[in-house]
């Protein structure tokens, strides 16, 4: 072996044509033209390392810009797919108007034992009737695609009784907290005796009741008893409006709410993000950065890139005014074979122990745990929202009203995500509305009462298993054909592991 380094001549002629040769590993020998120059056989020094080097960084910046070129039209076809444009006609007409119908199930609290606890004796009994079952169709209206990349629209929703899916009949009767009457005593429970007078008076003259004995019908659509038409009336003399308590009704018809959100044509990373909110870019309620960022998604899809590394997400939820906080759970495959994401909501949204949610402070304290102040979005009504059941929430909760019975199984609220597209796969969200009941000083009809008490009024579990991109756009009927069509059109995307 010669001291200047080994030969390998057969690296020379692997690269020979790749890199050039220095004078002194040539050497002449006889041609049919003459001399001519010819390689000498290859030898490994320190220049040759020099050059393989070269040759290998050559070769590696050649693959990298070929990986960034695929790169590229991974993001592109993604794009097309994923991003809310008008230029593809069945991903705008489905995005507009989704193809799928979310089923509401409605589970009422109906109360058993009113008149002894109105008399101090006992506290509320209630038992859970339900569910009732209804059809919602979505559809975005008045949509105006702005020059900066996002979306602005409204929405209208269509509601249908599904009385053959139901567990009861919708002319069932319950007995249920008089939502008007008592955030009207919560106002007067703390003003002076002469009010509390006259809310008294008003109540004796109207026959009103805390507890009103409904059909189920009214209970979701609107309530219309003596005192709501005392109300009505009186609002509508100092040209006011006032529409009767539903537990569905704001659902119905077409929303106010002029929603902005990131199509993501632009940037995938962004796709979904609502920006603004009846044109206001931050909920502006709490007084606090944190609890003020609007930044998050309307649920039916999240940036992927997100989603994929398990990041923290978020859906808008308006009646809160919050966002609602989703949390990684596992990485598994949906029946129809996609990757999936599993989030769940946080289960510590409404513990004000956590750092991210101590901005929630409402009127100088925080609600108790469990349940979420509504107050700042009804304007001031003691409105709360919670978990079915108290679930997760303080056991005094549970303890003021008999008849609960929280099941992690039942009531927790989940999101399965497609880990490279950011779609929502399937959804269920179930949150429970309730209200409290004060005890007012100078009210003699309530005087009994033992204590102020949050009272549960009924939940609402949502249930939407979306597919709007990968089945629908694809005009794929079963999950198995749609399986086997992405594969086949979207083999490069890597859909399916």
């Amino acid at each position: 072996m010669s001291q200047k380094g080994m030969e390998w001549p057969g690296l020379s002629a692997a690269l020979a044509g790749f890199l050039p040769l220095r004078p002194d590993m040539r050497h002449l020998v006889p041609g049919a033209e003459g001399l001519i120059y010819t390689p000498t056989p290859y030898k490994y020094s320190y220049i040759n390392q020099k050059s393989f080097a070269l040759a290998l960084v050559f070769a590696i910046s050649a693959g990298l810009s070929a990986l960034m070129w695929l790169t590229s039209a991974y993001d592109n076809a993604i794009l097309k797919l994923v991003s809310i444009r008008d230029d593809i006609d069945t991903v705008f007409e489905n995005w507009r108007y989704p193809p799928t119908k979310p089923r509401l199930f409605v589970y009422i609290f109906n109360y058993t034992n009113t008149e002894k606890f109105l008399e101090g004796k006992e506290m509320p009994k209630v038992r859970e009737m339900g569910p009732y079952v209804f059809s919602e169709e979505m559809e975005r209206i008045n949509v105006v695609f702005n020059k900066n990349g996002t979306v602005t629209y409204q929405e209208v929703k269509r509601i249908q009784p599904l009385p053959n899916e139901s567990n009861g009949t919708f002319d069932d009767m319950v007995l249920v907290p008089n939502i008007p009457y008592l955030t009207i005593l919560n106002v007067a429970s703390s003003a002076d005796f002469a009010v509390q007078m006259l809310f008294s008076f008003f109540g004796s003259s109207s026959e009103v009741k805390p507890f009103l004995n409904v059909r189920v019908d009214d209970f979701i659509w609107g309530i219309r008893d003596n005192f709501f038409e005392l109300l009505r009336k009186t609002k509508q003399f100092f040209g006011d409006e006032m529409k009767p308590f539903g537990f569905l009704a704001k659902r119905r018809g077409v929303h106010p709410d002029i929603i902005t959100m990131y199509t993501g044509s632009r940037d995938l990373d962004t796709v979904g993000i609502i920006t603004r909110w009846n044109g206001a870019s931050k909920i502006g309620k709490w007084g606090n950065t944190t609890c003020d960022s609007m930044e998050s998604t309307d649920g039916t899809m999240f940036p992927g890139r997100l989603a994929m590394k398990g990041e923290p997400l978020y859906v808008y939820a308006h009646s809160m005014c919050r966002r609602i906080p989703l949390r990684f759970n596992r990485t598994t495959l949906s029946k129809d074979g996609f990757p999936v994401q599993q989030y769940n909501v946080a289960e510590d949204m409404f513990d004000y122990s956590s750092a991210e949610n101590s901005c929630f402070e409402y009127n100088g304290k925080y609600p108790m745990k469990g349940v979420f102040s509504n107050g700042p979005c009804q304007n001031g009504a003691p409105i709360y929202t919670s978990f079915p059941h108290f679930w997760k929430g303080d056991a005094t909760l549970r303890q003021d009203v008999e008849g609960l019975n929280p099941d992690p199984e039942k009531h927790y609220s989940y999101f399965h995500i497609h880990q490279k597209l950011g779609i929502a796969l399937r959804v269920r969200t179930r949150f429970q509305l309730n209200i409290v009941l004060k005890k007012p000083i100078h009210l003699k009809e309530l005087s009994k009462l033992p204590k102020e008490v949050i009272l549960p009024v009924g939940w609402l579990d949502f249930c939407e298993s979306p597919f709007i991109l990968l089945g629908k756009i694809l005009q794929i009927n079963d999950s198995e054909s749609m399986k086997k069509c992405v594969d086949m059109r979207l083999g490069f995307l890597l859909l399916n592991p």
